[in-house]
């Protein structure tokens, strides 16, 4: 997909606790899709193909085209693209469209 697979999000008010849980959770989550990316003994492909059906070939070639952050970091334009393709497709519905920095909390860094 052109847009973050899995996103954390938090409300403008967390605490830095709340921001202290969620950067260990985003760490975790980090190490996981790197385990997965590497496809250990084909395990990962092997996997894609159980869960959704795919001949060996899809889903390593789906495997390969796959990327992760390697800090976290998603850039605002990202977000943004994001966020208006999925009001585009009536997921998500606005009034209007905020920029990342209207509704990301001050303690969580973007990218360009």
């Amino acid at each position: 997909t052109p847009w973050p697979g899995f996103v954390f999000c938090m409300r403008r008010n967390s605490t830095r606790d709340d921001v202290r849980r969620a950067r260990n959770l985003l760490q975790a989550a980090l190490r996981a899709s790197a385990v997965f990316k590497t496809n250990a003994d084909n395990e990962s492909v092997a996997r894609l193909q159980h869960e959704f059906g795919l001949a060996h070939d899809d889903a390593s070639t789906w495997l390969d085209g796959v990327q992760y952050s390697a800090n976290g970091i998603v850039s605002t334009h990202m977000l943004e693209s994001t966020r208006d393709i999925l009001i585009e497709c009536a997921v998500l519905q606005c009034a209007t469209k905020q920029t990342v920095a209207e509704y990301a909390p001050d303690s969580i860094a973007f990218g360009p």
